[in-house]
């Protein structure tokens, strides 16, 4: 008789178990908010937040005119109010994936056994 049998022991279902939510909820959380986090900071960067900000009063493309001192600020400041409002609803939509993704497993174990009570009873 092979002593390497497909017979799951409790231990071996232990381990199964604890092993899927190490994954999902430790090293999946942290590859998760590693790539959030940087796709946050991409955008920032993408929109020049802070470059902006560190620039606020020069003017825009070089332009010391009249016209180019006046719209340079306006328009970097807008370019910030932007950016901010884009991370802030990043932020909001990042957390709300992260809601579902920390929620997926235990709802789908709920449907799991409603479902196998309705076609055990029939």
């Amino acid at each position: 008789m092979a002593t390497d049998s497909f017979i799951l022991s409790p231990f071996r279902i232990f381990k199964g178990i604890s092993g899927f939510l190490s994954f999902w909820y430790v090293r999946g959380s942290q590859d998760f908010w590693h790539r959030e986090v940087n796709m946050i900071k991409g955008v920032g960067r993408d929109i020049g937040v802070l470059i902006n900000l560190k620039l606020i009063f020069q003017p825009i493309y070089g332009d010391y005119s009249l016209i180019g001192k006046l719209i340079g600020p306006i328009f970097r400041l807008c370019r910030v109010f932007f950016g901010i409002l884009l991370a802030i609803f990043l932020s909001f939509l990042i957390i709300a994936c992260y809601a579902l993704w920390l929620l997926l497993p235990p709802v789908a174990l709920v449907m799991f056994w409603e479902n196998l009570f309705y076609l055990l009873v029939g």
